[in-house]
């Protein structure tokens, strides 16, 4: 989620577990996906749920194929960038590792 103000990602300093209403206060580690505006939201869940098919994405948003593999490249490097921010979160490690291996994978096709 992002400041409604300023637009950068905002620290999650309070969980309540829904169950016993136990609560925890502390910084809490934000997620990768954290740093998406709504539309890059949605464009990922929609390629995530047409199981990586950008034309069925597109289809699903009602957008042309290139505006949304346009909008997956740029949310690509946003969360490359904020993952290089974070070098200490496991999230973050996986997800460029992850995409290390693809591009070496690209290289060798």
């Amino acid at each position: 989620m992002q400041c409604p103000s300023c637009k950068i990602p905002m620290i999650v300093q309070h969980q309540t577990c829904p169950q016993c209403g136990l609560d925890v206060h502390g910084k809490v580690p934000n997620s990768l996906l954290n740093i998406l505006d709504d539309t890059q939201r949605k464009i990922l869940y929609a390629f995530i749920a047409t199981r990586g098919n950008v034309s069925k994405a597109s289809g699903l948003l009602n957008l042309s194929r290139i505006t949304t593999a346009g909008i997956m490249a740029s949310i690509k490097i946003s969360l490359l960038e904020s993952a290089s921010k974070q070098q200490n979160n496991a999230e973050a490690i996986l997800f460029t590792k992850f995409c290390e291996e693809m591009e070496e994978e690209d290289k060798n096709e």
